[in-house]
């Protein structure tokens, strides 16, 4: 993400959590920042000012498999589209109507996906038109493959071909991680406004409120200050709601 892209993004999350806290904010003096300042510096429509850091609920575990995953899939429609064209002819008549989906292995490198490709597509050319099937680890005809796929399944009835890298992410509950996080900068925020914390709920997978919830309600229970906040917000932009305030009233 450039950094143009995440200004536009964060401006976007904090009109969101203007809007559902219907908080007086003037949108007109809101203003992006960088570190060492807060994110958002703004005004209140009677004048007051307000500071707020806006951190997003990621579990990196979670994002680095699915970046892996898409990193490997972008790798082999490079290496189909850079197939000699009789050789692309053929693929792509084998597999106009097909969703390959190659199930690499947990520990499958990214130097390890690039250099299983010329394997892949030698076990692909091996399919029959218009066969659904799914070839193990051990019918490959390179031994050495299985070291890095441990098996690839052929379906039909898409507009192909399409490529998806299969990967397994156990996701974590990262709300207490994020939040302990900035609790604990050592760098202090440059404002002079109250400065309140918007934890937002986008993109990652979530344990269900009823889960996470209490867990972080626990661990800010247990704290003797939620310093250098005055409050802190959980922002849920997938169910469009404030799932909790914590702080200051």
């Amino acid at each position: 993400m450039t950094q143009q892209s995440q200004t536009d993004s964060e401006l976007e999350v904090f009109s969101q959590f203007v809007r559902l806290n219907s908080a007086e904010i003037d949108l007109e003096t809101i203003i992006k920042l960088h570190p060492p300042s807060p994110d958002i510096e703004c005004k209140t429509l009677g004048g007051e000012g307000r500071a707020y850091e806006l951190v997003e609920f990621l579990d990196q575990g979670y994002q680095r498999t699915l970046q892996h995953a898409l990193s490997a899939q972008e790798l082999l429609y490079r290496f189909a589209e850079n197939l000699p064209k009789e050789e692309r002819d053929r693929f792509n008549a084998l597999f106009g109507d097909a969703d390959i989906t190659v199930i690499f292995n947990d520990d499958c490198s990214k130097n390890a996906v690039r250099t299983s490709l010329p394997s892949i597509f030698a076990e692909l050319m091996k399919f029959e038109p218009g066969v659904e099937d799914q070839i193990c680890s051990d019918k490959f005809s390179d031994s050495k493959l299985s070291k890095s796929v441990s098996a690839i399944n052929i379906s039909r009835g898409i507009n192909g071909p399409c490529f998806n890298p299969h990967a397994i992410a156990r996701v974590g509950d990262p709300c207490v991680d994020t939040i302990a996080d900035k609790l604990s900068k050592d760098e202090p925020y440059r404002t002079e406004y109250p400065l309140e914390l918007v934890a937002y709920i986008m993109g990652n997978p979530m344990f269900p409120e009823n889960v996470w919830r209490p867990r972080l309600l626990n661990y800010l229970e247990a704290q003797d200050s939620i310093l250098p906040f005055r409050k802190i917000w959980v922002l849920d932009l997938r169910r469009t709601k404030i799932s909790l305030e914590w702080g200051d009233k």
